[in-house]
């Protein structure tokens, strides 16, 4: 397997596409938080128009504008809301910047470790997969890829 990870638009998937097409002798298979976010998962859990965005660095994300039905990622300055699916929420980091991050809650997480062992039975069957991921968790999520 090959796993790359990086924040989005870091060209992960374009790699991916080349590796695919440029292999001559092996089938790369794509999986990854793309994957799942945009063709497993219905557009309900997840929100396409990205994090929250804050006037300025000192103050927080503004409160969630109207959303459509469909949306079930929320914003919340400086705390989470509720969510059983992916979610943003926001936080201050040592320089008093307020931070958007992704999160999940546990229907997006078992959706997650779905992913996670349908990629390691691909990988048991004997195919060559390529794991295109965002860790947005940090290290642990990294480490659970490992794990396949």
């Amino acid at each position: 397997a090959i796993y790359l990870n990086g924040p989005s638009g870091a060209g992960k998937t374009t790699i991916t596409k080349i590796l695919q097409e440029k292999s001559e002798d092996q089938v790369w298979l794509s999986v990854g938080i793309d994957l799942l976010i945009r063709e497993i998962l219905p557009t309900k859990c997840f929100l396409s128009a990205g994090p929250p965005t804050s006037p300025s660095p000192s103050s927080p994300p503004p409160p969630p504008s109207a959303k459509c039905e469909s949306d079930s990622l929320v914003t919340s300055p400086g705390g989470p809301v509720e969510s059983d699916d992916f979610f943003w929420d926001s936080w201050k980091d040592p320089e008093g910047v307020w931070v958007p991050r992704l999160r999940m809650g546990p229907r997006a997480a078992r959706a997650w470790e779905g992913l996670l062992a349908a990629t390691a039975a691909l990988l048991s069957s004997g195919n060559d997969v390529i794991i295109d991921d965002v860790a947005f968790l940090g290290p642990q999520m990294v480490d659970r890829w490992r794990a396949v």
